[in-house]
């Protein structure tokens, strides 16, 4: 049996703690380590990814790309939606989604998942609700 690595709520709430960065590394390097089946490094991406890297685009927007064709590092997170209005992708958005996605308007949840991202070293991010189209069926 593999050991647990811990649980979230072992995490500190404060993502401004450097003790949060210190403790998702330590993870992440055990996981590498104690799991042959987790990658070792950059793989291909799914089909749609947030890049986070505003120095590649105007400082605090986002864009929404697809089909990168390159190994690449990602943060990636699903979360409960809850109820009420949704940050989702749509057909109808994607387009807008593409050009850009001002950080601002994200919710906090998502916010925070664009700092831990940066913090980690990593310039994209994979977020459910953005990266699949929510009503494509």
């Amino acid at each position: 049996m593999i050991p647990l690595l811990g649980y979230a709520e072992d995490i500190p709430t404060d993502i401004d703690d450097e003790e949060v960065y210190d403790k998702v590394t330590n993870w992440i390097d055990e996981c590498q380590k104690l799991h042959s089946r987790c990658p070792q490094g950059p793989s291909l991406p799914p089909r749609r990814l947030l890049d986070i890297d505003s120095s590649k685009h105007e400082a605090g927007v986002l864009r929404l790309v697809d089909d990168l064709r390159e190994l690449v590092k990602y943060v990636a997170i699903s979360h409960c939606w809850g109820t009420g209005q949704h940050f989702t992708t749509t057909r109808e958005n994607l387009q807008e989604r593409k050009a850009g996605i001002k950080y601002d308007d994200l919710p906090q949840t998502f916010q925070d998942a664009v700092i831990v991202t940066k913090e980690l070293g990593l310039r994209y991010l994979w977020i459910d609700s953005l990266c699949i189209i929510q009503d494509d069926m």
